[in-house]
């Protein structure tokens, strides 16, 4: 979460809005192999000036749906890589 808010701050820092979000998942009965009740991993939805993404962080690397990856260390430059490359998904 930590890392992701860093990202957000620099994107903010760049008029880009960006929300951070975090689902829990309930699992109520299950005869499959799945993943137990309790929180997901964090994603940072961008709402960029021509496209959306979401990113998420394995701790090393900011990762970003549309293909990227950026290392953590620089949020700033990961925010400016992500407004100046070519859009990933439109905006709807």
């Amino acid at each position: 979460m930590i890392l992701l808010t860093r990202l957000q701050g620099a994107l903010a820092a760049q008029e880009v809005q960006s929300v951070l979000a975090r689902c829990q998942r309930l699992v109520l009965r299950s005869d499959q192999p799945i993943a137990p009740s309790g929180l997901t991993d964090p994603q940072l939805h961008v709402f960029g000036p021509d496209c959306t993404d979401i990113a998420t962080t394995d701790g090393t690397t900011y990762h970003f749906a549309s293909g990227p990856e950026y290392h953590v260390s620089d949020p700033a430059g990961a925010a400016t890589a992500t407004l100046t490359r070519q859009p990933g998904r439109p905006r709807t």
